[in-house]
């Protein structure tokens, strides 16, 4: 670690010494500064051409329309350059980061979008070749992380992205990365030379107050760095952005004077694919922040107790915390129709900026910060629609009270604290939950706190969760993938009998939105009869080559003739071929889920020279999972810290969720359950009745009506037909039921 550097007097308020002109911010923006070409094209069928390869494009703009533009870190500090409180720019820009030496007075200059327009390849002359005017009044000040006394050959990344029109609609056809790469030797001069890099800063005519950090993970953001910048800058307020989900510099940060904390997309899709989040996302389908999510951004707000939370889990929602309160718009009221526009970095300083020179509170704040982000984006999208388009008034950020934006409907704002303990009491006792209407307590059955991973399947048990959603998170990605880059993907999971293995994966497929085919190993007379099957899904594929499909085995366990069928699917498991009348055939990558009662080389079926189990399960895209939630079969990692009491209570709270769901779908009308009959089945005990066994159950209850479930509809010696224990019946029988004792069931959250 760098030794602490003396506190330096940096700067004076006001520019130039003049009391005349108002007072400026100093505003320091560092990160990776990237430069954005948006190329529109279209096909060309000129028949002089020559050399075209597979395709030929040409480009569709205009001569004084605008392709290039600030991203990342340039974004940032564009629209904090841009805004504007009256008349006047409040801020004064200053930058830190990572370019070409010669670029430096064209990335100031392009501070004003306006600057821009025009300069495109119909133009041979270059800006190196243009005399640039020198940012009046100071405006821009940027300092190289890799100045020439360093003798590092850097660049400037520029990316450029090409876009077609097809169809009426606009796709991002390609990316190309333009750019230097540095070694780690490089950056190991970096870090070593921040000092001198960045000695002008200590001439700064105006002082730096608010330090806003964008880390594209390029490179230009170390610990190093941000341990300078915090000597340096001692009273300075921070505001960070991290595509890395709690970057290393994090621990560098001065913890009391951090103000805001964005997670964009990338980090919090990150948190869910390391297993951070363990839930499928932040925010529940119901629209509220998972459990998971509450955990995670309570331990950034114990570390960063004076700064606002702020989380983009995807498209355009939000999810934020200002010490007590917490706030969120969800995925429904926040799709993402454009996205080919850097929603991040523009939500990101526009509520930064408002921060500082707002007085409104913060959910006013966070609401205007999203409506000027809704609008920047609609006009920005227009780039690649108008063969002329140039920047529009739109896109700068005013800050006074007079002008700011409409507020987008659908906010949730909810206490904390309160929705924290909400998610204890769902997965405690029998999962009842008091809520409060109009002020006054009121008790309800809150569904949806279980199917908040794939829709309508409950899942309550952390490691059947980590399974579910493993295979949720795979199947995913091979339908994100590029169609050249997908490959077979195949899983094995085992439970007990009737633990609703199939309910699981229709479930699954239908929140994938993935097509599906179902196969069951004992209703097949032959091995041959398993070349059918991939037939078949040879056939579907044919329909839609481009769509992945899902295919299910079921009851791998059983033999066929007396032999397993492990070895029939090693070589379509491994490269997509199969056999049938004698020819060779091919199977494009699918998501493959087989499902037992037992892992392939569970007993001693390895022993026998002809069973392929073991080879069957190295072709496994992971190991064999365990859905029961058994801890000696569930194998769980050192991370799991429930104790046998929480996890025996947390399958007990399992079966209540599973009966309440088997209730919804047997008696639609069905809006409140009885405390009792919750009671109920929180004695079945999850070892001895299963899912199918709850779903036979709740299908004999009788005379079912007035829209409610109580005792009296439970059938006689129910208690038997569970196996209950004597002394647990006894117990519950000896309670009294009433009206007085009805929850009212939620399938998903309402407002």
């Amino acid at each position: 670690m760098p030794p602490p550097i003396p506190e330096k007097k940096v700067g004076r308020h006001a520019p130039d010494g003049n009391p005349n002109e108002p007072e400026r911010t100093g505003i320091l923006v560092v990160g990776d500064w990237l430069v954005d070409e948006h190329w529109v094209v279209g096909k060309h069928r000129a028949f002089s051409s020559s050399r075209t390869g597979r395709e030929h494009s040409r480009a569709l703009h205009a001569e004084q329309c605008s392709v290039r533009s600030l991203c990342g870190a340039g974004q940032v500090a564009t629209i904090l350059y841009q805004a504007k409180s009256g008349d006047q720019r409040p801020f004064q820009i200053n930058g830190i980061g990572i370019w070409h030496p010669d670029d430096e007075p064209v990335l100031t200059h392009m501070l004003n979008p306006s600057f821009n327009v025009g300069r495109t390849p119909h133009l041979l002359r270059s800006d190196e070749y243009v005399k640039l005017t020198p940012i009046a009044n100071d405006d821009v000040k940027l300092f190289s992380l890799t100045p020439r006394h360093l003798e590092i050959m850097a660049g400037t990344t520029r990316i450029i992205r090409i876009y077609k029109h097809l169809n009426g609609q606009v796709d991002l056809d390609r990316r190309i990365d333009w750019e230097l790469p540095l070694t780690e030797s490089d950056f190991r001069k970096i870090r070593k030379g921040i000092g001198s890099a960045l000695e002008g800063m200590e001439d700064l005519s105006i002082a730096i107050q608010h330090i806003f950090v964008t880390d594209l993970l390029k490179g230009a953001v170390s610990a190093e760095l941000i341990h300078w910048l915090r000597q340096t800058f001692h009273h300075a307020s921070w505001y960070v952005s991290s595509k890395s989900w709690r970057p290393a510099w994090f621990k560098e940060l001065p913890k009391t004077h951090v103000k805001l904390i964005l997670v964009p997309q990338q980090a919090a899709q990150r948190a869910i694919i390391t297993g951070e989040i363990s839930s499928s996302s932040w925010i529940t389908s119901a629209g509220v922040a998972s459990q998971d999510a509450i955990k995670a951004i309570d331990d950034l707000a114990h570390k960063f107790g004076s700064a606002k939370i702020v989380v983009l889990p995807e498209g355009m929602s939000v999810m934020a915390r200002d010490g007590s309160n917490g706030y969120v718009l969800p995925i429904e009221w926040a799709a993402d129709a454009l996205p080919f526009t850097p929603m991040a970095s523009v939500f990101y300083p526009a509520l930064g900026a408002l921060l500082i020179r707002s007085k409104d509170d913060f959910f006013r704040t966070l609401q205007n910060a999203i409506a000027f982000t809704e609008t920047w984006e609609k006009a920005e999208v227009q780039r690649t629609i108008i063969n002329n388009w140039k920047p529009t008034p739109d896109q700068i950020l005013s800050l006074d009270e007079t002008d700011q934006q409409p507020n987008l409907p659908s906010w949730r704002r909810f206490n904390w604290a309160k929705l924290s303990e909400e998610w204890l009491q769902a997965f405690s006792g029998t999962g009842v939950v008091t809520v409060y209407d109009r002020r006054k307590p009121k008790e309800e059955f809150q569904l949806w706190r279980a199917m908040t991973d794939i829709h309508s399947y409950v899942t309550c048990i952390p490691s059947k969760r980590k399974s579910v959603l493993a295979l949720l998170r795979e199947g995913q990605s091979l339908k994100q993938a590029v169609l050249g880059d997908r490959r077979h993907k195949s899983f094995y999971v085992v439970d007990q009998p009737g633990s609703g293995k199939s309910y699981m994966i229709e479930c699954l497929a239908s929140t994938l939105g993935m097509q599906y085919r179902k196969f069951n190993i004992t209703a097949l007379s032959s091995r041959d009869d398993l070349a059918d099957c991939f037939q078949s899904l040879s056939a579907a594929q044919s329909e839609s080559p481009n769509e992945p499909l899902m295919v299910f085995f079921d009851e791998m366990n059983t033999r066929i003739g007396g032999h397993h069928v492990y070895d029939v699917f090693l070589e379509p498991l491994e490269d997509g071929k199969y056999l049938y009348h004698g020819k060779t055939f091919h199977l494009n990558p699918c998501l493959w889920i087989f499902a037992g009662t037992e892992a392939p080389t569970a007993g001693k079926d390895h022993e026998s020279k002809s069973n392929k189990a073991p080879d069957f399960e190295t072709r496994l895209t992971r190991p064999v999972m365990y859905l029961s939630g058994l801890r000696s079969e569930a194998k769980q990692d050192s991370q799991d810290t429930l104790s046998e009491e929480r996890l025996q209570e947390l399958r007990r709270v399992e079966q209540v969720y599973l009966g309440v769901a088997a209730v919804r779908r047997e008696f639609e009308d069905v809006t409140r359950v009885s405390k009792k009959v919750l009671e109920a089945f929180s004695l079945i005990d999850p070892d001895k009745i299963g899912p199918r066994g709850i779903r036979r159950f709740v299908r004999s209850f009788e005379y079912v009506q007035y829209s409610r479930v109580m005792r009296n509809n439970l059938p006689d010696k129910w208690h038997v037909q569970m196996e209950i224990v004597p002394r647990l019946y006894e117990h519950w029988r000896t309670g009294e039921d009433s009206e007085n004792l009805l929850v009212e069931i939620k399938s998903r959250i309402e407002g």
